[in-house]
């Protein structure tokens, strides 16, 4: 059998000159390699650019002014009356309601509001309230404290009759209870602030 014959390299001239490539040279196309590179440099530049002006003016710090009342406007101003002397919480409904009555009734005699039981036993707290909204129709000198149930009578009828009031409080009750019930005695004086206070 004929051997094959060994084949002839080709010729450089017959080679395209796209395969024409040094041993020493890449394959990889230099356009390719060229748009790498430029986004590569744009990056960086990108990277290390000043920020746009208008972000550095946002994003400088901003001084703050200290608060004065007196800048304050009058109708957003928090109401502090409520609030005990030595700057406490804010007092109780019990709390401030026992406040009030002992606010109108400061200074008339046999009369001490300490609480809602014992402080209005004898009516003199009831004839005190009374008086201080209706002088007219509360004649002090009749009442004492050992008047009880006249003092009941009188201040519940003056409540209903000129404050419009109505009598929660029985006075038989409130006679024969030595310490009448709080929270009834509460709910009663609440009507009258409530309603004339």
């Amino acid at each position: 059998q004929p051997q094959p014959q060994p084949q002839k390299p080709l010729s450089p001239s017959l080679v395209p000159k796209q395969l024409a490539t040094p041993a020493n040279e890449s394959f990889a196309p230099k356009k390719v390699e060229k748009k790498v590179e430029t986004i590569t440099t744009m990056a960086t530049q990108s990277s290390s650019s000043k920020s746009p002006s208008w972000l550095s003016k946002t994003s400088a710090p901003v001084k703050s002014s200290p608060v004065v009342a007196s800048n304050i406007p009058q109708s957003t101003r928090i109401r502090f009356s409520g609030l005990s002397n030595g700057g406490g919480a804010k007092k109780t409904g019990k709390a401030a309601m026992l406040a009030w009555c002992q606010r109108i009734t400061d200074g008339y005699k046999d009369v001490e509001i300490t609480n809602f039981s014992s402080s209005f036993a004898d009516g003199m707290a009831f004839i005190a309230m009374m008086h201080h909204y209706f002088p007219k129709k509360i004649n002090l000198s009749e009442h004492n404290p050992s008047t009880q149930e006249k003092n009941f009578t009188v201040a519940f009828e003056v409540a209903d009759k000129q404050g419009g009031v109505f009598p929660l409080l029985d006075v038989e009750d409130m006679v024969a209870m030595s310490r009448p019930d709080a929270l009834s005695v509460m709910t009663y004086v609440s009507q009258i602030k409530k309603t004339i206070g």
